[in-house]
């Protein structure tokens, strides 16, 4: 089974971390890789989580309401109506 890592962010200026006798370089980003027990105490000493990238979002609704398979009914094509003159009486 795989060990179950955790990135963190060290502080400005260091190259390695130790936990017990373990030791854990830091990457020239910065990053780090320890086991979650290790995590726990490198984060009481000033380590910080890397945050998770934002999920994707929901498409949008579609802006047409209609339900699917519903029939539209064209628009209306007819001409406008136009004033006729009265004739006098």
């Amino acid at each position: 089974m795989a060990e179950d890592l955790i990135e963190l962010i060290a502080p400005h200026g260091t190259d390695e971390a130790n936990h017990g006798t373990e030791r854990y370089r830091v990457d020239n980003n910065g990053r780090i890789r320890v086991p979650r027990e290790a995590a726990f105490h490198l984060i009481r000493a000033g380590f910080k989580i890397v945050p998770l990238p934002d999920p994707p979002r929901d498409p949008p609704p579609d802006p047409d309401p209609a339900p699917k398979g519903a029939f539209l009914m064209p628009e209306p094509t007819a001409a406008p109506a136009r004033k006729v003159p009265r004739s006098p009486r």
